[in-house]
C-alpha cells in the first residue's frame, strides 16, 4: 500500500499544476455495525481526473472516533484509513456528477484505556457512491457514502477544489 500511494502522488506531481488535479476536505460520521461504536471524522484526500468519467483519489481518514464502555472501563476508539481508489463518475449536467468509488484502504484501530493501548490494522476493499455539485468550474461540493469494511459505514459531506 505505501509503494503504490507514492506512486500515486509521484504521478500526481508529475502532472504539476493542471487543471485536471484537486484537493478534497470532508467532515464524516462512522458507525461499526457489530458494536455500538460510532464518531466523527475528517479526510483529506488528493484526486486526478482522467477525463469526465473517469477519477483517482488518495485520502487520509480518520473514519471515527468514540469513547465506549467495556466491561466497566472507558476506553476510546479510533479507526483510521489510508485510501486509494478510482472513481467512476457520470455526469449529469456541467454542475451535476453522480460517482461510484472502489479501491482499497489501510485501516488500522487504535484502542486505549487508563489499563493499557491496543491496535492492529488490515487492508480492505472499499467501496462508495456519492455526488458532486459544482459551483465554478474548480470548486465543488461532495456528499459520500462508503463502505470501508463489511462492518463499518461513513456518510460525509466535503469540499473539493481544482487547482
Amino acid at each position: 500500500m505505501k509503494k503504490i500511494s507514492v506512486l500515486f502522488i509521484a504521478a500526481l506531481m508529475s502532472g504539476a499544476a493542471s487543471a485536471d488535479m484537486y484537493a478534497g476536505f470532508d467532515l464524516n460520521h462512522g458507525k461499526l455495525s457489530d458494536e455500538d461504536i460510532k464518531g466523527n471524522g475528517a479526510n483529506v484526500y488528493l484526486g486526478y481526473q482522467f477525463n469526465p468519467n473517469f477519477a483517482a483519489e488518495l485520502g487520509y481518514r480518520r473514519l471515527l472516533s468514540d469513547d465506549v464502555r467495556y466491561s466497566g472501563v472507558n476506553v476510546n476508539v479510533k479507526v483510521n484509513a489510508v485510501q486509494l481508489s478510482a472513481l467512476a463518475k457520470l455526469p449529469l449536467s456541467d454542475s451535476f456528477s453522480l460517482f461510484a468509488r472502489l479501491g482499497v484502504n489501510e485501516a488500522k484501530v487504535k484502542a486505549g484505556s487508563g489499563y493499557g493501548n491496543g491496535s492492529a490494522s488490515e487492508t480492505k476493499a472499499l467501496a462508495g457512491v456519492g455526488v458532486d455539485y459544482a459551483f465554478t468550474p474548480s470548486v465543488a461540493v461532495r456528499v459520500e457514502f462508503q463502505k470501508p469494511a463489511s462492518d463499518l459505514s461513513v456518510a460525509s459531506l466535503g469540499l473539493k477544489i481544482g487547482f
